[in-house]
C-alpha cells in the first residue's frame, strides 16, 4: 500500500515552523536524526502537489525532538510548531481568512468555535490527507482524527500530539480572538487508541 502523503506546502510549513522555534542551525541535525536528510537545505516549495512527503515524516521529525527535548520541551516547540502552520496555512488563504473573520464578527462564542474547528478539520484533511471529525457534547466540543499524523509509528505512555493541540489554538484566536480555551489531547494513537481526540472546553 502506498504510504499516505501530505501536500508540499503543509510540510514545508511543518518544517518552517521547526525551524522558526528550535533554529535553522539546529535542522541539519534533527533532520539527520529523524533519517530526512533529503531536506537538508531543501525544503519542499510551497504548493498544493503531494510529491512522496509521506505523513510518517512528520511523525520521524516529532519523536526526534521528543527524545532530545523530552515531554515539557517538545510539548512547548511542537505547540509552537502548530500555531505557525496555522498561520502559514491562513495567509496562503488570506481572502479565505478574511471572509470568515468578517462572517464570524457578530456571531456567539460557541457558534465561532464549532464553525472554526470544523474549518480547521476540512482545511487539515485537504492538506495533511487525514479524515478529521468535530463533534459536540453539550457544552464540550472533540476534535477527532483517527489517521492523524503526527504520532504514526509512535508508542509512548502519553499523548503526543502536541502540535495540533497549537493549530488548533492558533486557528481560534486568530480567527474569533478566543484565548479562553482549554485543548487536552485525551485519546491517542501512540498509547495504542483507535483515535487521536482532543477535547476542547472553554472558560468562563
Amino acid at each position: 500500500m502506498r504510504a499516505a502523503q501530505v501536500q508540499s506546502k503543509s510540510f514545508r510549513a511543518f518544517l518552517l515552523g521547526v525551524a522558526d522555534v528550535v533554529g535553522e542551525k539546529a535542522m541539519p541535525s534533527i533532520l539527520r536524526q529523524a533519517q530526512l536528510t533529503q531536506y537538508i537545505d531543501k525544503y519542499p516549495p510551497a504548493t498544493a502537489e503531494n510529491a512522496g512527503h509521506c505523513q510518517s515524516y512528520i511523525s520521524q521529525i516529532n519523536q526526534v525532538l521528543f527524545d532530545l527535548y523530552g515531554v515539557r520541551g517538545s510539548r512547548a516547540i511542537l505547540q509552537r510548531v502548530g500555531r505557525v502552520q496555522a498561520a502559514a496555512m491562513m495567509d496562503q488563504d488570506a481572502h479565505v481568512t478574511s471572509a470568515v473573520k468578517l462572517g464570524l464578527k457578530l456571531a456567539p462564542e460557541r457558534f465561532k468555535v464549532k464553525l472554526l474547528l470544523e474549518r480547521a478539520a476540512q482545511e487539515i484533511a485537504s492538506r495533511m490527507n487525514t479524515t478529521p471529525q468535530v463533534f459536540v457534547d453539550g457544552q464540550v466540543y472533540y476534535y477527532d482524527d483517527a489517521t492523524c499524523p503526527y504520532c504514526i509509528g509512535w508508542q509512548n505512555d502519553l499523548a503526543v500530539c502536541f502540535t495540533v493541540a497549537g493549530f488548533l489554538r492558533e486557528v481560534l484566536f486568530c480567527l474569533a480572538g478566543i484565548e479562553n480555551v482549554t485543548i487536552e489531547e485525551i485519546l491517542c494513537r501512540a498509547k495504542g487508541d483507535a483515535t487521536c481526540r482532543f477535547r476542547i472546553t472553554l472558560s468562563d
